[in-house]
């Protein structure tokens, strides 16, 4: 998606990337620099005014979760077709951009409060301190066709179901600011700094953990290597020292020379190269030696291996949630009846059913408020208006939910539905019989659909109407519809 690429557009848009887990509460989460704070990424992207919202300079255009949800409505609701092209252009790039802000929460300089900025002053560079393990994975993504076999061959880690769930064990998890429980996917609340253990990936099934959570509590970033500084081991207890055991000498790479890195078995996930001190660390003053460390090629190779199957996988769980969504209705003479098929969570809002005609243009048909579906139930029967017996064939229908989908305020789901068509008008069939009186003066044509019958119930092919003087014999000449002589009738023709 081209919106991943735009959220980083214009640059000063990346300070709101940041999302330290560990801050007392999400409005202290964002990137911390002296004096100035800006806004978690967790807040951002559920940030309704993005572009007036407080910052350098946002970029025109808003592009976060409301923003997504209101053009999936206008995607589908829209009249003109190209009307609704153009709402999934943007969302499609709107869902992109908040992809991009979950990938940012698997770099754990930005879940560390490691700025790593640009600035610049037209195209002069004045100050730059890039993140190792961005320009790593950057290095990577410039051969996309390397990058894509290289994320084939790592499985894709995604976040069990249940991380939509009750919100964690931390007070700082705040629907206020971020209503949507897809915050879970960046912070599900859990790690408080004292409980590494929930960041590990469980052995019985996938992580119920937010990305924000894992990458700080188990990586380094470029300038928070902290191994004997206590302030910055206050900020973030783990990985901590004593999670730590300096390994045997291994290569650096394919040709590099032998290394000793530092692991980390336990504390969380496991992470066989943490970082890598220097030769001389084990003779170095405590002092020092925090100031040796650091990530080497190798270190960060092994990086990209644990955190780039999170960033695809809780990238695709974005994904699913916002698409979660699936209702269908059922049709009765006596009206329709919504069912709810989302798993687990019950929905709360408007249903519409629109019309779609052939030529693309889609018309309400009927609209239903507050109306309450249990998941796996159905709503009561819903009064519906019926189209005509001669709506062009290819017409289709929709329907369209928007309202309370669990925990989510705002969610939108649309699906094709059957359309209440009236049965088309199609004419009864009856016999019609000629008939000529025994003078032979004139002649009948008699149509019935209850034809006389023989005392085996046979229709009579022939018969001698009952008490006509002169007698009348009628005998069946045709099986005809509508367009011949009306039912019941009888019509005469002079001989």
């Amino acid at each position: 998606m081209n919106g991943a690429a735009e959220e980083d557009l214009p640059e000063p848009r990346v300070v709101h990337h940041f999302h330290n887990p560990l801050a007392p509460s999400w409005a202290e989460a964002g990137l911390t620099v002296g004096l100035l704070q800006w806004i978690s990424s967790n807040v951002w992207q559920q940030q309704p005014s993005q572009s007036t919202a407080p910052g350098v300079r946002n970029g025109p255009g808003n592009w976060a979760w409301p923003d997504a949800r209101e053009r999936f409505y206008r995607a589908l609701t829209a009249t003109a077709p190209g009307e609704r092209e153009a709402g999934f252009a943007d969302l499609f790039r709107t869902l992109g951009q908040t992809m991009h802000v979950v990938q940012d929460a698997s770099v754990p300089a930005h879940t560390r409060n490691d700025p790593h900025l640009r600035l610049r002053f037209g195209s002069i560079v004045l100050y730059h301190d890039p993140d190792g393990y961005e320009r790593y994975v950057d290095t990577l993504a410039s051969n996309p066709a390397t990058f894509a076999a290289l994320l084939g061959l790592l499985p894709t880690v995604l976040p069990a179901e249940g991380i939509y769930g009750p919100v964690g064990i931390s007070s700082r998890v705040d629907r206020a600011s971020a209503p949507v429980p897809v915050s879970a996917l960046i912070d599900s609340g859990q790690y408080v700094g004292t409980n590494p253990e929930v960041t590990a990936t469980p052995g019985d099934g996938p992580p119920v953990i937010g990305l924000a959570e894992y990458s700080n509590a188990n990586f380094f970033s470029k300038d928070t290597t902290a191994l004997n500084r206590p302030s910055l081991l206050e900020s973030f207890p783990h990985p901590a020292p004593t999670d730590l055991v300096l390994g045997p000498p291994t290569p650096a790479g394919p040709s590099g020379p032998l290394r000793r890195y530092f692991r980390k078995p336990g504390a969380g996930d496991p992470i066989e190269y943490l970082a890598v001190p220097s030769a001389l660390y084990e003779f170095l003053p405590d002092a020092l030696k925090d100031r040796q460390v650091g990530l080497d090629p190798r270190v960060l190779e092994h990086y990209a291996e644990k955190l780039l199957p999170r960033a695809v996988g809780y990238s695709a769980a974005l994904l699913d949630y916002f698409f979660r969504g699936a209702f269908g209705a059922e049709l009765s003479d006596s009206g329709v009846r919504v069912f709810n098929h989302t798993a687990g969570e019950s929905a709360t809002g408007a249903f519409q059913l629109l019309r779609e005609d052939p030529d693309g243009t889609r018309e309400e048909l009927a609209r239903w408020e507050n109306v309450s579906v249990a998941p796996g139930g159905g709503s009561d029967v819903l009064p519906v208006a019926t189209l005509p017996g001669d709506t062009p064939p290819g017409t289709r229908c929709w329907l369209i939910f928007r309202g309370r989908l669990g925990g989510e305020p705002d969610a939108v789901a649309g699906s094709p539905a059957s359309c209440p068509t009236e049965a088309p008008s199609i004419a009864p069939l009856w016999y019609v019989y000629t008939c000529k009186d025994w003078a032979v003066t004139i002649r009948y044509n008699y149509a019935t659909q209850d034809p006389p019958r023989d005392p085996d119930g046979l229709y009579l092919f022939q018969f001698i109407v009952p008490g006509s003087w002169p007698v009348v014999i009628c005998s069946k000449v045709a099986l005809l519809r509508s367009e011949g002589q009306p039912i019941n009738t009888v019509s005469t023709h002079p001989i």
